[in-house]
């Protein structure tokens, strides 16, 4: 067993939180029990992966700052002034926006997803409430080593499918570009001028830059473009590997374990709540990303058609605010919801993104725990209505009112390890922006005309209890 803590040498005295089996980092920079668990076989992507949150966003933003923005303003394409506004690599809300400011805390804040799954392998074997238990339902000494050997399984394949993915993704974005530096004709339609391709911009003259070193520029972005994109794939394919070995528990698939719900979780959670701050921070990740997809959307718009930024966000907001009903709104055309721009691959890719971390952070919860309650909920109530019938009818008060206070327990159950109040709004978030990004009117509609609030306030009263807050991580 290579893992340096050895768990089935420990007693099951010894799981408490998980932080007995943290060694002293060898370098004093990462996590090396987090690496030797969640990224064996992967050294280089674990010690990414495992770094200090804080020195990784640094890095990452001073790698974008020389990278990408210094050179961008020696070669001065930095600000680029057209009559229908700057497009500049300054001014790409893609770029400064997503791979200088937004890529570097998404990457510290992944690391911290990675932290919340260590910790929490442990805090489910932990006694109590021990809500992953062997065969004999004793403590699951060695549940993490099953669980690297899980992740030691599919190592290659994730970084070969996040390559691929990566590989289409950057090609799709950038095949209109590449042939128009060798062609006469020149680019083609759909590429707009920009920072890109700024040395074809006349309105540069002399301070244009030299085709080749626009070329040189350009190979330089998008290498970075492709790095940022392959990290994010690896990461999401990482999460769903952990959620898919947590759900395989709790549907009985995994010979040698068991799933042990705690009924009388106080935060209605069957147990799973240590899972939380995991799912939060990945879904910090996510809807930030379709902030920035649905803001990018908008950006490609005015480009596309030739106005300043914020033209058709404008424009947006004074036709919705006409419509009085929602019948009028749904007579928008295609060219006020601007579809046709959406044909542009720049635009669809990352739309097309926000279903990924959308699907992976729904298929644990609103699929196997779901069912598992519904399951659980059907033939405890059977069971329990049962014996709550044969207390009644020898008058033990005491033995009904327990068997009542179960079965309520597991009706209010969440099927979200983070809260059905929190998971919910999350969802909601994700699906509005992915709809906005779609169809920017319907976004600005749900905003202006307050049904996005109420949706919200119907979900937290829906799923009203008691004050509790989530561990802290």
């Amino acid at each position: 067993m290579l893992l340096e803590y050895q768990p089935m040498q420990l007693d099951a005295e010894s799981f408490t939180s998980g932080k007995e089996f943290r060694p002293v980092p060898a370098d004093g920079r990462t996590d090396e029990l987090t690496r030797l668990l969640l990224f064996p076989d992967q050294p280089l992507l674990g010690r990414l992966f495992t770094m200090r949150p804080l020195a990784i966003a640094m890095w990452a933003f001073g790698a974008a700052i020389v990278v990408l923005d210094i050179p961008a303003y020696l070669l001065g394409i930095h600000s680029i002034p057209t009559p229908n506004g700057n497009v500049g690599f300054w001014h790409k809300w893609n770029w400064i926006g997503g791979y200088t400011l937004g890529a570097p805390i998404w990457w510290a804040i992944g690391i911290l997803v990675f932290r919340q799954m260590r910790t929490s392998v442990f805090r489910l074997i932990d006694p109590p409430p021990k809500v992953i238990a062997d065969k004999n339902e004793d403590v699951a000494l060695d549940f993490p080593e099953s669980l690297r050997k899980r992740f030691r399984t599919h190592a290659r394949s994730a970084v070969f499918v996040a390559a691929i993915v990566t590989l289409i993704v950057v090609g799709l974005d950038t095949y209109d570009l590449w042939p128009g530096f060798f062609q006469r004709q020149g680019f083609p339609a759909s590429r707009v001028p920009e920072w890109d391709t700024a040395f074809r911009i006349p309105s540069l003259g002399e301070h244009a830059p030299k085709w080749y070193t626009n070329f040189a520029f350009d190979i330089v972005a998008y290498a970075f473009e492709a790095a940022i994109i392959f990290l994010g794939i690896f990461y999401v394919i990482k999460f769903l590997l952990f959620c898919k070995q947590i759900a395989d528990v709790v549907d009985d698939r995994v010979e040698g374990y068991i799933f042990r719900p705690l009924i009388s979780d106080y935060h209605k959670r069957l147990g799973l709540s240590s899972l939380a701050w995991s799912f939060n921070l990945f879904f910090v990740i996510a809807v930030t990303f379709s902030l920035f997809t649905f803001l990018h959307r908008l950006q490609q718009v005015d480009l596309h058609r030739g106005n300043p930024p914020g033209t058709y966000l404008s424009a947006i907001i004074t036709s919705v605010g006409r419509k009085a009903s929602p019948t009028e709104f749904l007579r928008l055309t295609s060219a006020d919801c601007a579809l046709d721009t959406l044909a542009n691959p720049s635009t669809w890719v990352p739309v097309l993104f926000i279903l990924f971390p959308l699907a992976v952070v729904s298929y644990f919860p609103l699929y196997h725990i779901w069912w598992y309650i519904s399951k659980a909920v059907n033939d405890l109530v059977q069971a329990k209505s049962a014996d709550r019938e044969a207390a009644n009818n020898r008058g033990d008060v005491a033995t009904m009112r327990l068997l009542d206070l179960e079965i309520n327990a597991l009706n209010e159950s969440s099927e979200w390890p983070n809260g059905n109040t929190a998971g919910w709004v999350f969802i909601l978030a994700l699906v509005a922006f992915f709809a906005g990004s779609v169809f920017p009117p319907f976004l600005v509609y749900l905003a202006i005309s307050g049904i996005l609030t109420k949706l919200v306030i119907s979900i937290r009263k829906k799923f009203a209890g008691p004050a509790v807050k989530t561990p802290a991580p």
